[in-house]
This record gives structure tokens, sequence and C-alpha cells, in this order.
């Protein structure tokens, strides 16, 4: 590898990274193995997530999303024809947060997209807890609960401009606040 990469997974293979903006790869495993893959017109790879023997890799500046197996052939591809900076990988579902329209786009396992879940405010961080997803929007600095079943959503304030959230080990969040200097830990009441 000739220069680091801004993003990459760690995996039990090793490292794979995500080579946003390069025009001769999209993304490489580098570990016990090596190996690479090229997606035509898949640009912005941001985020890799490995679940039951399939991988899937979402690219953010035109929100592609593409399903692997674990040899890395494409098993499919979907454009969501908008900027998405996360996703959650589910059960039977693949969520992803959009950065332009306030909602959520839902998309099945074999890459149709199911619906779309309508939200108070564009998010760009999802996490799950227990059945439920947990999206992080910027400004006003809010924190949504939804029920995936219903789309009822709670929401937590946090403070001002509000850029990472993490999930604790006992399923509360951490969320950090930039512009008001806070760090919040939120316990949900689910």
């Amino acid at each position: 590898m000739n220069n680091s990469r801004l993003y990459f997974e760690l995996t039990r293979d090793g490292i794979v990274y995500l080579h946003y903006y390069a025009m001769d790869k999209t993304i490489e495993l580098v570990g016990s193995e090596r190996k690479s893959l090229t997606i035509k017109d898949f640009r912005t790879p941001l985020k890799y997530v490995q679940k039951d023997g399939r991988a899937y890799l979402l690219g953010y500046m035109d929100g592609k999303l593409a399903c692997l197996d674990s040899s890395w052939r494409i098993l499919w591809q979907q454009n969501l024809d908008d900027l998405a900076r996360d996703m959650l990988v589910m059960e039977d579902v693949v969520i992803v947060g959009s950065l332009v329209q306030p909602r959520l786009t839902f998309v099945d396992l074999s890459g149709r997209i199911v619906k779309h879940l309508p939200l108070p405010n564009t998010v760009h961080r999802l996490e799950q807890i227990r059945n439920f997803i947990v999206a992080l929007n910027h400004v006003p600095g809010e924190v949504y609960f939804i029920d995936p079943l219903t789309g009822k959503i709670d929401i937590v304030q946090v403070g001002k401009y509000a850029v990472e959230m993490c999930k604790t080990v006992d399923e509360r969040l951490l969320v950090l606040c930039s512009d008001s200097g806070e760090l919040f830990l939120v316990t949900p009441s689910l």
C-alpha cells in the first residue's frame, strides 16, 4: 500500500481498507491473505460491515450500497441516490441514513428497497440497541430511538452539534457534542 487510507474496518481476516476517491481499487484486504476489489463507479466507499458470511459496503457521495459474498463477488448493488454516512445491518434488513432527506431507507437482504421511514431531521450515525434503531442528528442535536416495526420515534435532546455516537457494552450511548463541548451518557428506557 503506497499511502494510508482514512477509512478502514478491522475484521477477523485483517484490515479492510476503503479506497475513498481512488480509481484503481474500491476495497482492499490486508491480512494473512491480500486481495482487492474494484467496483465500477463506486468511488467513495465509507463503511464496510460483515455479517452472516456477507459483507455490505456503503458509498458516501451517491449512497451506493453493495452486498458481497465471502469471496467478494458482488451479489447485488443498489443506488439510493442520496448522500449516506452510515448503515446498520440488522437481522433481515440493511438500514441506511440519509444526509439529504430526513429518512431511513430499508433494503432487504436481496437488495430491494422495501420502505422509507421519515424522521424529524437528517441523521449521520446509526446504532442498534435490542430491536431498536438509534440515530444521531447533528443539528439540533437529537438522538432518535426508533421502533422499526411501528415507526414510533422517541427523541432525546443532547448538546449543540452532536458529532459522534457510540454504544457501550451495557447498551448505553455516548454522544459527543463539539460546539457545546459536552459528552452525554444516554441510558435508553426501551
